[in-house]
């Protein structure tokens, strides 16, 4: 797989992308205090070896994190992300407000054409760890008897 370079780090004082999403929310009387902000400049050098396999992501917000930095363009050939297990992303849907919902039997083709699945939740999301997807998952491949 590609391996990331921090080629620079960019300080700030200007919060980038949602990370200053609850100071507004908050709708304060007053500021925050003015913050300086380090962000990475991120490079992905280019490799013919490179592998780049092809990735589903099943997970909660925090990988629009990665889905918006382009990680993910970056060290898949092809990806899909499953919020929560029920709405589908993938490069050519980043819009947010057109969530496409993921069909029953849907799940089922994309794990066997794809390369790698991860599931990744926050830690005040683990309770709800793959939304129902490992049981469904675990029920059809270890089907009762």
């Amino acid at each position: 797989m590609p391996h990331a370079e921090w080629t620079k780090i960019i300080h700030t004082d200007k919060a980038r992308g949602k990370d200053d999403d609850i100071a507004k929310g908050l709708n304060l009387v007053f500021p925050v205090v003015s913050e300086i902000f380090s962000y990475p400049e991120v490079n992905y050098p280019a490799d013919s070896t490179t592998v780049k396999p092809k990735v589903i992501y099943l997970g909660d917000s925090y990988l629009f994190t990665w889905m918006y930095d382009y990680f993910m363009d970056n060290t898949n050939t092809d990806w899909q992300i499953w919020y929560y297990g029920h709405y589908l992303y993938d490069r050519n849907n980043r819009n947010e407000q057109q969530l496409h919902w993921i069909e029953n039997d849907y799940w089922l083709n994309a794990i066997k054409t794809t390369d790698c699945l991860v599931i990744m939740y926050t830690s005040r999301n683990l309770p709800e760890l793959g939304d129902g997807f490992i049981e469904k998952a675990y029920d059809y491949y270890y089907p009762k008897k």
